[in-house]
This record gives C-alpha cells, structure tokens and sequence, in this order.
C-alpha cells in the first residue's frame, strides 16, 4: 500500500441521492475538494479518492464515473518576499498588530501566478469579536452584514 505522509485533507461537500425515505435511488452523486501542500500530495490523493470510489462501487456491483478537476494549489510564499511584507507591516502597523497566517489547506487561485514567479500573499483585515468579524473566511460564524452597514 502506498503512504503519503504530508498533510492532506479530502471534504465531501454535497451528496445527493433520491427523494424518498422508503426507495432507494438509481444514482447517487456527491463532491468535495482534496487538497494537499504539494503537487505529488495533490496526485496521491486523486488516485486513491479514485482507487476508493471504484472499489467501494465494486463492492455493490455498480459503476461510478468521476469527474476530478485540477485544483489550485497550496499557496507557497517566497521566503524573501514574505519576509520583506512582513517587516513593511510591522513598520506601518507595528509589531502587535501583525500575525503570522499559519499554513494552512486553503485553496488560493493566486498560487498559481507563485508558480510561475516570485510571490507571497498576505491578509489585511479587521478583528472584531462583537460584530464575529473574527471567524474564518467560510465559517458559518462569519457575518459581515453589520460591518457593511
């Protein structure tokens, strides 16, 4: 069996099946995302999201069709440049009011410009626990409706 020990982390975002409680559905469709703080991590886990979905479709004497889109992938930032942001906040802002954004499994379109050069991203925002301007960007918890009034 083949091993992958990076960090990698696969959601299943919907799932879908039939309208009835008592009937069981001609077909089932479900989806998500799989991300990885690599590309060979990213190639391991389409392989076996695809190895495990065929497998468990044997196991019923079904089919399964999968339908995998290349997603971006982890933002990585130049050191230099990341460095260089980070004193220029502090020197604006002041060291107490920069953070260091851990890594993390978010998904970022821009990562794809860092592979083709020389990049890093960083987050401006506000932290407001009364009005939750304090939770994840794609957290339930999240309401901008007060800070856009």
């Amino acid at each position: 069996m083949e091993l992958h020990s990076e960090d990698q982390v696969v959601t299943v975002g919907y799932f879908q099946g039939g309208k009835a409680r008592n009937v069981i559905p001609e077909s089932v469709e479900f989806g998500g995302t799989f991300r990885s703080l690599s590309h060979e991590g990213l190639a391991y886990l389409q392989r076996r999201i695809k190895q495990i979905v065929e497998m468990q479709a044997a196991v019923y004497q079904c089919s399964a069709v999968m339908d995998i889109r290349e997603d971006a992938p982890a933002m990585v930032n130049d050191p230099g440049l990341y460095e260089h942001g980070r004193h220029v906040g502090e020197a604006l802002l002041g060291k107490s009011k920069v953070e260091v954004f851990p890594i993390n499994m978010g998904s970022e379109d821009f990562s794809c410009f860092a592979e083709k050069m020389r990049a890093a991203a960083f987050a401006v925002g506000i932290k407001n626990e009364t009005l939750k301007s304090h939770q994840p960007l794609h957290s339930p918890s999240l309401s901008t409706k007060k800070l856009c009034q």
